[in-house]
């Protein structure tokens, strides 16, 4: 007889982190599904202003097939089967709603314990990801990820910041020769509309001049060394990480600049800038929550 193991994962998990349950049959899984506490996970789930993980149940078989079933709200779940030996994938949506959709996840489950489910579903060919691979294995290598400051960082400064100058300088040239009445108000405005940048620019330049960061992927521990001293963080030691990103429009001069924001537990924050790394690569490396937020002008924290 086949045997088949399952997985849990909260809302307040990390997206690589799972508990297992161990082995189970098919009528304790309909019983686990029925019996997860769906209500409070999807409820968190809602309310929490982080990237947060979906809950879910996962369903592992002996022949290396594979049934996640999840949910972010209360009107139905989102079930997703892989069959890795094959590489097949197939995702349905299950609705709460019976008149809509008749299925139910409870015959998906009993369908996927028999081994006859996939004559059900409406199969796709399966790309084996990183992600989907330590789904499987529920392994991962040694892997460390490194940022430097980059020296090219000018390349951040929007062209539409010199135009504002441009356009700053020729009417100041034009009220000096009283071809044109405009007040001088205006003028500064435009002077100021370039200024901004250059001031953010600077603040990142001296926040992060030189820096160098280091994250080993096993582990979720971020290095950031800059002037001979060294901050060294586990992900689990991090009270609040907010991404900011420069808001874009169609006069915005700063939408290039952003920064992560780690708040530690124990009172201690960094800054990693765009002159350092990339904000989502930076992120995906030690994967971690965070929240994401979009600023005009994207000062960094005092």
């Amino acid at each position: 007889m086949m045997e088949h193991t399952w997985q849990t994962q909260s809302h307040t998990s990390f997206s690589d982190e799972f508990v297992s349950k161990g082995a189970i049959s098919r009528e304790s899984a309909i019983e686990a599904f029925q019996t997860f506490d769906w209500e409070n996970e999807i409820a968190g789930y809602k309310k929490s202003n982080d990237k947060s993980t979906t809950p879910k149940i996962i369903f592992n078989a002996g022949n290396q097939c594979q049934l996640i079933i999840e949910a972010t709200n209360e009107l139905g779940y989102n079930l997703s089967y892989s069959n890795f030996a094959s590489h097949k994938l197939a995702e349905i949506y299950v609705s709460n709603d019976f008149e809509k959709n008749p299925v139910t996840v409870e015959e998906l489950i009993d369908l996927f314990f028999e081994g006859n489910i996939e004559p059900e579903l409406k199969l796709s060919d399966l790309v084996i990801t990183e992600t989907a691979n330590e789904l499987q294995n529920n392994e991962s290598t040694h892997n460390n990820v490194v940022f430097n400051y980059s020296k090219n960082h000018f390349r951040f400064f929007s062209p539409r910041a010199f135009l504002w100058l441009v356009l700053a300088l020729v009417y100041a040239r034009l009220m000096y020769l009283k071809t044109l009445a405009i007040p001088v108000f205006s003028a500064l405005v435009l002077v100021l509309i370039f200024l901004m940048p250059v001031f953010i620019h600077l603040q990142y330049l001296f926040k992060n001049y030189a820096a160098r960061v280091m994250i080993d992927k096993d582990n979720h521990e971020l290095s950031f060394i800059k002037g001979g001293k060294e901050i060294r963080f586990n992900r689990s030691d991090i009270f609040r990480c907010q991404y900011t990103i420069g808001k874009h429009s169609t006069l915005s001069t700063t939408h290039n600049y952003s920064y992560v924001w780690f708040i530690l537990n124990d009172g201690r924050y960094i800054c990693i800038t765009c002159f350092v790394a990339k904000a989502e690569e930076l992120l995906a490396a030690i994967n971690c929550k965070y929240e994401i937020k979009y600023r005009l002008l994207p000062f960094l924290p005092v």
